[in-house]
């Protein structure tokens, strides 16, 4: 496919639309301080994202979704920067020039964004969003039809973001031409809370923001069932350029490092594991920091998983009834459950159903 490009042009428009940008978000109550792009690329010819930088609704950017798109290395929309400080991203989803617009065509589902830096840094991060036509309510993370991408860090020296949109919403009358109406790039948290959507998300991991990065491996990975060597051994795997999922963090006061939970398949099956941050290209900040959320006993012998799911390797072993433990993450109806492996003698993180397990005190 040939990808349409702007060079010169483009800039002149970004700067001709910095007046309307600000315009546009104070009468819509975002912050005026946006990072401008100095100009963009696209994955097909004749799209014009200019449309996303104006502040109104009524001006529309349009993207015929592909099913083989969202697989390949090509963005769908390349922003340029110049040295820019970048922290969350507000976007209008959907063509909001009107509620009957919205629902005929398409909106995106999931928003994979690439974030790259001068440092040669480069994170990717998936985002579910909402889909809702509310151009009126504002409340934390959603201002006026505008929702929060509240980034799990601030990035300084941003020079290129990349947009891909690998899942959307069908329209009712034009079911694979996606619409965005606009997109605000903010460089803090100024105006409001600017927290992640309050808005329910499909299998949020309870605690986290559900923005997992994918991250390359800088040599091969050897892997624990929890944050340090205290725990028992998953095994080593892949070769180093490998790219594996980030999920979360966690502080291992025992050695003074950080460790990653990493997700990744093998041999077909969906597994989690952790390793430290060392072997992967990205920084523990990257990912949501893990905090135990309480105690619990197991109430019946229940065999366990590696992720959140039947779709996970399962565990060889099954937990007895009556192990005590702290859960630590709970998704998709699952429980993140840590506990003392009498046989192993040591410490497992192992996946149960959160029908099985209640609080200690009964």
């Amino acid at each position: 496919m040939r990808i349409g490009k702007w060079s010169g042009l483009v800039a002149a428009l970004c700067l001709c639309f910095s007046a309307a940008l600000a315009d546009g978000l104070q009468m819509n109550g975002i912050p005026q301080n946006g990072a401008l792009p100095t100009g963009w690329t696209t994955r097909e010819a004749g799209e014009y994202p200019g449309y996303l930088l104006d502040g109104n609704a009524a001006t529309v950017y349009e993207h015929v979704c592909r099913n083989e798109s969202g697989v390949d290395s090509i963005p769908d929309v390349t922003f340029y920067f110049s040295n820019a400080t970048l922290k969350n991203i507000w976007i209008r989803n959907g063509n909001q020039s009107d509620r009957n617009a919205y629902f005929t065509n398409a909106r995106i589902r999931q928003l994979n964004i690439s974030v790259y830096t001068t440092d040669g840094s480069a994170v990717t991060y998936q985002v579910q969003l909402q889909d809702a036509y509310d151009p009126d309510s504002s409340d934390s993370g959603w201002i006026d039809g505008y929702q929060c991408i509240a980034l799990p860090r601030t990035f300084r020296n941003v020079y290129r973001l990349e947009l891909w949109m690998p899942s959307w919403q069908p329209g009712n009358g034009n079911p694979d031409t996606v619409c965005i109406s606009d997109i605000v790039f903010m460089p803090d948290d100024s105006g409001s809370s600017l927290q992640p959507t309050s808005r329910p998300v499909p299998q949020q991991t309870a605690g986290y923001s559900g923005y997992y990065p994918q991250v390359r491996l800088n040599q091969r990975m050897a892997t624990r069932s929890g944050p340090g060597t205290q725990y028992t051994e998953l095994g080593s795997y892949f070769e180093e350029g490998t790219t594996v999922t980030a999920v979360s963090a966690a502080y291992d006061d025992r050695n003074g490092i950080w460790w990653i939970q990493t997700e990744f398949t093998y041999l077909g099956e969906k597994r989690r594991a952790y390793t430290g941050v060392k072997r992967l290209d990205m920084q523990a900040d990257d990912v949501q920091q893990e905090y135990p959320v309480r105690s619990v006993v197991v109430n019946r012998s229940v065999y366990a998983y590696w992720g959140p799911g039947y779709e996970y390797t399962m565990h060889k072993d099954p937990v007895p009834a009556g192990t005590e433990g702290t859960i630590y993450q709970i998704e998709n109806g699952y429980a993140q459950f840590e506990y003392y492996d009498n046989a192993a003698g040591q410490l497992k993180r192992v996946w149960v159903p959160e029908s099985a397990i209640e609080a200690q005190n009964g």
